[in-house]
Parts: structure tokens; sequence; C-alpha cells
């Protein structure tokens, strides 16, 4: 049940043990399963808080009598469960590549697509998470999620623009969530 358990939940938790842990019962038997042989899968049924970069914290309302619901679990952002009225936090579907290098000439498009209900708009930051500045041909946000480098002289190359990393960040009613790191860089 342990491994089923490992599954469901996207490889966040990658043991039994460690699952065990995190829900402050006492073994990885106990973890396996609860009061009556139910098997725990079948009794989790609102993960509350937050998870972060392979880390997890599990509210004490974490373990219900409900059965399984398809939460959206994610290394990065908010876990909210879906409402009754099918609302459901932003998750990311595709997040940029953690390196893009590109020609001055040629320019580059950096993709980031998200779902959610209410559908998430999407963004790009700066590394301390400040939103970017549309600058005139060199750089622009489109609203489908593609942060797009244009071609560029030489002599138009920027630092801050060129050679920097960025987020994508996805956001709705119910959340935010950032996605990894991508470095950018811009050469002749």
């Amino acid at each position: 049940m342990g491994q089923a358990l490992v599954k469901q939940f996207g490889g966040l938790f990658t043991s039994a043990r460690f699952f065990a842990s995190m829900t402050r019962m006492q073994s990885p038997l106990q973890a396996t399963s609860l009061s009556g042989g139910t098997p725990l899968g079948a009794r989790i049924a609102a993960i509350v808080r937050t998870v972060h970069y392979e880390t997890a914290e599990l509210s004490q309302d974490a373990l219900s009598a409900s059965p399984v619901r398809d939460f959206p679990i994610r290394a990065r952002g908010d876990l909210l469960p879906p409402t009754s009225s099918g609302a459901a936090a932003p998750a990311f579907l595709h997040e940029p590549p953690v390196q893009v290098i590109f020609s001055n000439s040629t320019g580059a498009l950096v993709s980031c697509s998200a779902s959610g209900q209410p559908r998430p708009t999407l963004g790009w930051t700066n590394e301390s998470g400040s939103p970017l500045e549309q600058l005139a041909g060199l750089r622009r946000a489109r609203p489908d999620g593609t942060l797009e480098f244009f071609p560029f002289r030489g002599e138009d190359y920027r630092q801050d623009v060129h050679a920097t990393r960025y987020r994508c960040r996805a956001s709705n009613a119910l959340g935010a969530v950032f996605s990894r790191s991508v470095h950018v860089r811009a050469g002749e």
C-alpha cells in the first residue's frame, strides 16, 4: 500500500517511513493502514498546506473518513483541493527548461502553461519575483505564457535581459505558483 500511496502522490513521498514521519504516525506499518485495516490511500481526504521543493507539511485534518479525491499535487505551489464548484488552484502543465541559450540573430521563445479553474493568468518575473516590464524590441511576456526574446544587434545586448534568470507565474483566485528558474543566455 505504501508504494501505491507514493505513486498516488506523484512521487512526492518516497517511502512509507517518510510518510509516517510527516503524518506523525509511529511506524511505516501504521502509515499503510488505519483502524479496521482500511488502506490509508482510501482515507486521505484533504491536504491543505503547501508543498515547496519536495518537502511536505500535512495539516491535522489531512486524514478523514472521506474517499480520496484527485487533488492537484505539485512540487511547487499551493496544494488546494478542487472545490465543490470545480474550482482548482493553478498547476503547471509545462514549465520552462532550466536553461535557454540563443543567438542574438534568432531570438528565442520560452513557454509556460498551467491548468486551473478559473483559468490561471500567466506572467513572468525576474529572479527576485518582480513582474517583468515589456522592453520594446528586446523582450515581451505574451498573454499565452510565452516569454519572447527578439533578435537584437550586438550593441543592444543587456545583461539584465539577455543573461539572467526568469520564472513563470500562474495565478487565479485560489492561489499562485512559480515555475523553476530558467537561465537565459544570449550570444552572437
